[in-house]
């Protein structure tokens, strides 16, 4: 009899898999199966106390995947449908790393929402980004510290029943949150390097949590990009919600509003300087 189970981790050649009830079994694959990952829904049959074989893998509603050897694809998860990005005050945040990881989102359809992570932090004297322009583009955005508990609350209910991945720069303290929203899960949480503060990669492979509420949390490796590199440049603007908005209404019908005259998006009031600047190094990388 066979079973069907989310794949939880790899371990080594082996998957952990947990089936719908909680129980967790290690699996081996006895044929080809092509690339397994966290949070594939596959089938199961049992071998015995705590051990299976997987069968099958389930069509896939969504892949988070990032560059590879020679640009191929390296796949990181699997059918999530929202993509938390974890920012801090420490260290530095990026926005453009920031709007990098949203394009992806957008690109894959995938809802997403920004945490900025470290807010107990502010009360030495750091500020952190801005993060104004995302909300008035409709991002939900939610301040949060692994170290006091501030607003793991509100982010347990918004992730409840869903399969929510953290992406992000190392050292944003992503492990630190999924250590806080999931009692007891055993993570690796690496100190900033005294160098530059940056962060030291602990998580080195994706991995997925039960959170006790319901839902299922994945920690992923900390990574630059996902999805927006296979991106024509022409279909970048489709993940800036505020530069689509003025799709059709530059004098040029193929305008990328980078220096084009009569360019409504550059002339438009509401839309973040920054942003518009993101936008415009994405274009200009990816016509390298």
């Amino acid at each position: 009899m066979t079973s069907t189970g989310l794949v939880s981790a790899r371990r080594g050649r082996r998957f952990e898999v947990r089936d719908d009830g909680g129980a967790v079994r290690l699996c081996q694959l006895r044929r080809r199966l092509g690339p397994i990952v966290v949070g594939d829904r596959v089938t199961v049959r049992p071998l015995g106390a705590g051990d299976g074989v997987i069968e099958a893998v389930n069509e896939r509603g969504s892949v988070l995947a990032r560059p590879g050897p020679a640009g191929a694809p390296r796949l990181i998860a699997a059918n999530v449908d929202l993509i938390l990005v974890v920012t801090a005050l420490r260290p530095a945040a990026s926005r453009r790393i920031v709007d990098r990881h949203l394009v992806g989102s957008e690109h894959l359809d995938i809802s997403a929402a920004l945490v900025l992570n470290k807010v107990d932090l502010r009360g030495v004297g750091l500020d952190g980004p801005d993060l104004a322009p995302y909300r008035r583009v409709g991002y939900r955005v939610f301040e949060t510290s692994a170290l006091t508990g501030a607003g793991l609350e509100a982010l347990d209910t918004a992730l409840s029943g869903r399969v929510s991945a953290l992406v992000g720069p190392s050292g944003a303290g992503k492990s630190s949150l999924v250590r806080g929203l999931v009692p007891g899960a055993d993570l690796a949480v690496g100190a900033l390097s005294r160098r530059g503060e940056q962060g030291r990669h602990t998580t080195t492979v994706s991995t997925l949590h039960a959170m006790p509420g319901g839902g299922f949390i994945i920690d992923s490796p900390g990574m630059a990009d996902f999805g927006e590199w296979t991106l024509p440049a022409e279909r970048v603007a489709d993940g800036f919600p505020e530069i689509r908005s003025y799709s059709g209404r530059c004098r040029f019908r193929d305008c990328l509003h980078l220096h084009e005259p009569d360019c409504a998006v550059a002339a438009a009031p509401e839309i973040d300087s920054e942003r518009l600047a993101s936008y415009r190094r994405m274009v200009e990388d990816l016509r390298r």
